[in-house]
């Protein structure tokens, strides 16, 4: 496959509202072209998929620190090879399934910055894992438990020591069981769900901290 994306310099982006924002009128569209080949198959209880890509960007918009302040900029040109892998399965009452994403990320011209020329893109990790299994001993119940693994990567453009973000992999789990509440809804579940399971610090942000071990318990339903 082959194909163009566009994603347009709102004036959102270029006139900011926060003090802690510089404006830029001069901020251009962001155009990209990808290229991908990839592979499917079924085989028994197990569906396979794998594909390779590379993504030309054309003034990609990115924000970068200008002395205390932030501002939204334009990088010349970045390139992105990248590779991913997912296989999953139907075992009895089981469904496994676990997917790999492996992205390279480079500035080949950035005539605004060129200490970032050959560095990755800040906020894109090289290497990401999805994984986990949800049971399902009857129709009504069933258990979920999944794992994300994310490698480290840079919170600027430069990739500075200062602003390298660690990996991290967190845990997730949730039971869920579905009842019947008559003719008022057509479907309805109730579940328990219990998110970073190992109460995991991290970071997605560079200033925040994601939310430690919590506990969700929840009842919904499709009228």
């Amino acid at each position: 496959t082959a194909g163009s994306a566009y994603v347009p310099a709102l004036s959102s982006l270029k006139y900011r509202t926060s003090g802690a924002w510089l404006n830029n009128p001069g901020l251009k569209p962001e155009t990209s072209t990808t290229y991908e080949a990839g592979l499917n198959r079924r085989q028994g209880l197990w569906r396979a998929r794998a594909a390779v890509f590379h993504t030309d960007y054309e003034d990609m918009i990115t924000s970068i620190s200008v002395g205390s302040k932030r501002q939204f900029q334009n990088i010349g040109k970045v390139e992105v090879n990248g590779l991913e892998l997912a296989v999953e399965g139907s075992i009895g009452a089981w469904q496994p399934y676990m997917n790999y994403t492996y992205v390279d990320s480079r500035i080949r011209e950035n005539p605004s910055d060129p200490l970032t020329i050959d560095k990755h893109v800040q906020r894109v990790s090289p290497h990401k894992l999805n994984l986990g299994a949800t049971y399902t001993p009857t129709e009504a119940l069933y258990v979920r438990l999944s794992g994300r693994y994310v490698d480290e990567y840079y919170f600027n453009d430069r990739n500075t020591p200062a602003t390298l973000n660690p990996s991290y992999f967190v845990a997730d789990g949730k039971i869920g069981y579905r009842i019947s509440l008559g003719n008022f809804a057509r479907e309805a579940e109730i579940s328990l769900a219990v998110n970073n399971l190992f109460d995991k610090k991290y970071k997605e942000q560079q200033y925040d901290y994601e939310d430690g071990r919590n506990v969700w318990l929840g009842l919904s339903a499709k009228f």
